[in-house]
């Protein structure tokens, strides 16, 4: 693919805290594509590290704020940043080369969608790990509402639950058009952990969406991350399935029976992580 001159009306925000071990990656792999976006932002969230001198040195716009919370990184983001669209690249993963220009044929193929994504690598214990044939079947049989798919993406007019759970939107995958924030609101500050979930399903009562079926960002899963608390992201989960289920109208049709079922289902496998978690601490305090 040949280099694009002139840079689509993007602005890319990085929420970032202490991230020097990835930051330069992240940033490297937004300078690399093949059309190029207008503004890049750092938000440097109570770093004490490298990571506001690293991003300044590549060029980035830093800003900095001390509350220690992935959603008010973002939000930060959004109300610096200058363009129509906002995408978001997590500090510790990083997009293919073509990842814009396949998302921007989407957005101009499809002028009313407001929110596009796309599919994903997981960088795992050394592996690269693309979407698996039966997560794409069972993403395809789920599909229950109007739908166009062709070779620049899937779109739905209008999105239901069924969308939502299996058509999973991830942060550094998404660009969002700015007016979606003014209308539908930012992400929100009190959840610790899976705010996208509940921003997206709440954005997307109202607007349309496109799905590029191409694995365009390579997402790290780390131990020692955030994400990783398993159990704190299991009780956030709750927390915003029983606000879906008593707000309703707040969000797209069946969001919240759709993740209460999706929760159904993982209840197993996540109990056993917590189980297992429990016999090590009890294990450990016995040998101290």
């Amino acid at each position: 693919m040949s280099q694009i001159a002139v840079p689509v009306p993007i602005s890319v925000v990085i929420p970032a805290r202490n991230a020097k071990r990835f930051i330069r990656q992240a940033i490297e792999s937004v300078y690399a594509q093949t059309v190029p976006v207008a503004e890049l932002i750092v938000v440097a969230d109570h770093c004490v590290d490298d990571t506001r001198a690293i991003a300044e040195s590549l060029g980035a716009t830093v800003v900095e704020i001390t509350a220690g919370n992935i959603s008010a990184a973002r939000n930060a983001g959004v109300r610096a940043a200058a363009n129509k669209w906002i995408a978001f690249l997590d500090a510790d993963d990083y997009w293919r080369a073509d990842k814009i220009e396949w998302q921007w044929n989407a957005i101009e193929r499809f002028r009313d969608a407001a929110v596009v994504t796309c599919d994903f690598y997981v960088l795992i214990d050394g592996k690269t790990l693309a979407p698996s044939d039966k997560q794409l079947r069972l993403r395809r049989d789920s599909i229950a509402c109007p739908v166009i798919i062709n070779e620049t993406g899937t779109y739905f007019s209008k999105v239901d639950g069924r969308v939502l759970r299996w058509f999973e939107i991830a942060p550094q995958a998404v660009i969002v058009r700015r007016d979606v924030f003014e209308s539908a609101g930012f992400f929100d500050e009190q959840f610790v952990f899976l705010q996208d979930i509940e921003f997206f399903a709440r954005a997307l009562r109202d607007y349309a969406f496109v799905m590029v079926e191409e694995p365009l960002v390579y997402r790290r899963i780390r131990p020692d991350s955030h994400s990783g608390d398993t159990e704190g992201k299991w009780a956030a989960y709750f927390s915003i399935v029983d606000r879906m289920l008593r707000h309703p109208d707040e969000y797209a049709p069946f969001a919240g029976e759709q993740f209460r079922e999706h929760l159904k289902f993982v209840f197993a496998s996540n109990e056993r992580v917590f189980a297992e978690k429990r016999r090590r601490q009890v294990a450990l305090r016995k040998n101290e």
